[in-house]
């Protein structure tokens, strides 16, 4: 290939040998500067995608963490309420037959559950 390029520019004309010179000297600064700015360009893009990513998870997480704090602070607020309302160890299987036995035979006696 090397003995192609060296019998092609033999061959030239020394306008176009110039040419091709000259051509490569002027366009070579553009391509350089085009890379460079492209690699920056493409970096820095992939920083901003990445950044708007990290931001939207730990936007997702401070959601997420607010509002299972917030269900925990209702859970305890109805549980304490519950245990406000409620009657202490009521079991309503000991106390039924004999409440209904008293109230359908007009008996003042009770009958045990045992």
């Amino acid at each position: 290939m090397h003995t192609y390029l060296t019998k092609f520019m033999r061959n030239l004309k020394l306008r176009w040998k110039l040419m091709v010179v000259v051509l490569a000297a002027r366009h070579h600064p553009h391509f350089s500067c085009g890379g460079v700015i492209g690699y920056i360009s493409t970096r820095q893009a992939y920083l901003g995608i990445t950044q708007t990513s990290m931001d939207d998870l730990q936007h997702m997480a401070r959601f997420t963490t607010d509002l299972l704090n917030s269900h925990y602070q209702q859970f305890q607020v109805y549980k304490q309420d519950k245990e406000q309302t409620s009657i202490v160890n009521w079991q309503p299987w000991s106390t039924w037959p004999a409440t209904w036995w008293r109230s359908n035979t007009g008996s003042t006696s009770t009958v045990s559950s045992a």
